[in-house]
């Protein structure tokens, strides 16, 4: 059975073209054309079958053949329709720091602000302890990151630092407000600071 879209000879029976799958009851062959090289097809064309006119919406991507909407293969060239298009590699500009990425081991975090905090040992305590450095302009201190065996530093929250950009400022963050500063220079107060004489609290007011 000749397709009267493409021209392919079918097996008998079949209801669509094994080629371009348009149907194998009414098309542009029954007005004895041959959409390849618009010439008249061989055979005798039925008078009683009425024409199906075909409508295309839209033309091969490879050659620009137009295609009959439920066709799943070009009459003309062979193409596959409906394959995604080839995607070509898209040249990724070079970036100065890591979008999403491995981050640059040697590069400082955190805008490269540090500081540092050494334990002092207690008496008869024998260790020598090393500085703990953080960075960041925002430092939350706890139990985990200054001293992790010490109950009497909060686990959740004790004391802040933060950095404006020149200087360092400490809060206190513990619900039982046990974070102090020994004085050993002269310090400036502030109206409402505290001051710890002995186990006594005084707050100042100037």
């Amino acid at each position: 059975m000749r397709c009267k879209n493409c021209g392919w000879e079918n097996p008998e029976g079949s209801l669509r073209c094994s080629k371009c799958n348009a149907p194998l009851v009414g098309s542009m062959v029954e007005r004895g054309v041959s959409p390849e090289d618009n010439k008249p097809l061989s055979g005798t064309v039925r008078e009683d079958v009425e024409v199906e006119a075909v409508v295309s919406e839209k033309n091969c991507p490879r050659c620009g053949y137009p295609i009959r909407p439920d066709s799943d293969l070009c009459p003309s060239c062979g193409c596959t329709l409906g394959a995604a298009p080839v995607q070509q590699p898209v040249e990724q500009p070079v970036s100065a720091g890591p979008v999403g990425g491995t981050v640059n081991s040697w590069m400082n975090p955190e805008k490269g602000v540090f500081c540092t905090l050494k334990p002092i040992a207690w008496v008869n305590e024998k260790i020598d302890y090393q500085p703990v450095s953080y960075s960041g302009d925002k430092i939350i201190l706890k139990r985990s990151n200054t001293d992790a065996n010490n109950n009497s530093i909060s686990s959740k929250a004790q004391a802040q630092l933060t950095n404006d950009g020149k200087d360092w400022y400490i809060e206190n963050k513990s619900d039982q407000e046990t974070t102090f500063i020994k004085v050993s220079r002269k310090t400036k107060l502030e109206p409402g600071d505290i001051i710890v004489l002995g186990n006594r609290l005084f707050e100042f007011q100037g």
